[in-house]
């Protein structure tokens, strides 16, 4: 991936958005539409839908006051990457076409000059579970995507939130999940990367770690279910508020008063 001009950056992910008759969709457009002068580009780290599998021509009607949302962000020139998750996948063309945006199917690196960063929703971190790293993979499978273009829109609508319901059952926050990120994270940074991005965890936290006499950072970013997180990268530093209706951010690097 080329290196991204834009130094204002707003990461959000697991907004898990059910339909139009989810409060949290309004709330999520008003909050894009008053914040839309303080990014450049908008990341969306999986899960901001409850269930996608995307066709080529369509889009869900439950969801179409955020599509709009992006559209417009689109037309006023804000770039738009986003990151598949576990609910929302296979996203189709729609968002590349109509919206220009990025979409990786997977981890991907991310490059803001001396921040070297790795991003992955993270669902792929669920170490043990061999039954869901198996669907996963079939649902991602070339199979899958074929069949889905022979299925009726509402079909799947049903079929994927039942998955996703089930799914939520399984999500459980918890310090092996913080410490499955850490040491995937300590991987990476032995890779050359010096911030390591997921969500998934539904877990706001920004942790600094020490790494080869360097601040390096793990970030997770928290989720719309319980918290309505955003994380913010302005004047050349990550900023995470784990819950924009309190404001109070956690930030990288930081400050000298801040320590190590």
């Amino acid at each position: 991936m080329e290196p991204h001009k834009e130094r204002s950056l707003l990461f959000l992910s697991d907004v898990h958005l059910t339909g139009r008759d989810d409060a949290r969709q309004d709330y999520l457009v008003d909050f894009l539409e008053k914040n839309k002068d303080r990014f450049d580009t908008l990341v969306l780290v999986g899960d901001i839908f409850d269930f996608w599998i995307g066709y080529k021509y369509v889009v869900y009607a439950g969801y179409l006051p955020l599509i709009s949302q992006l559209e417009r962000l689109a037309r006023c020139g804000k770039k738009i990457i986003l990151y598949e998750g576990n609910h929302d996948f296979l996203l189709g063309s729609y968002f590349t076409d109509a919206l220009k945006a990025e979409v990786y199917s997977g981890p991907a690196p991310l490059d803001l000059g001396k921040y070297k960063i790795w991003i992955c929703h993270g669902d792929q971190l669920d170490s043990g579970d061999f039954i869901y790293k198996f669907f996963r993979w079939l649902l991602r499978s070339p199979l899958i995507k074929w069949s889905a273009r022979f299925l009726h829109p509402d079909l799947l609508w049903i079929l994927g939130n039942f998955a996703s319901k089930r799914s939520r059952r399984r999500h459980k926050i918890s310090e092996q999940r913080r410490a499955t990120l850490l040491a995937y994270a300590l991987a990476r940074f032995d890779e050359g990367f010096n911030v390591v991005m997921a969500g998934h965890l539904h877990d706001p936290f920004l942790k600094v770690v020490l790494h080869n006499n360097e601040n390096k950072a793990v970030i997770s970013t928290g989720d719309w279910l319980e918290h309505r997180s955003a994380l913010w990268f302005r004047n050349g530093g990550f900023h995470l508020i784990p819950d924009i209706e309190r404001n109070v951010s956690q930030r990288f690097p930081l400050r000298h008063s801040e320590g190590a």
